[in-house]
């Protein structure tokens, strides 16, 4: 999976900072990623034009139909 900044920007921009992901499916949590580091960091930065990867969710069954992904940042 990835987060992908596409905002087209000529000129100085600020970064989005990318802090949580959450995926769930039926209440049932399929992954977290805490990009803070129990906020003991940053997060991820992106800018326009730039991608983050998130890594790959396992065991992802072909049958989900109402797979949520929720992303906690701030420019």
């Amino acid at each position: 999976m990835e987060l992908t900044f596409r905002f087209k920007f000529d000129g100085v921009s600020l970064p989005y900072n990318i802090y949580a992901v959450l995926v769930v499916s039926s209440d049932k949590v399929l992954a977290w990623y805490d990009l803070t580091k129990e906020c003991r960091g940053p997060g991820a930065s992106i800018f326009p034009g730039q991608s983050y990867s998130i890594p790959r969710l396992k065991d992802l069954d072909s049958s989900i139909s109402d797979l949520h992904i929720i992303v906690w940042g701030r420019l």
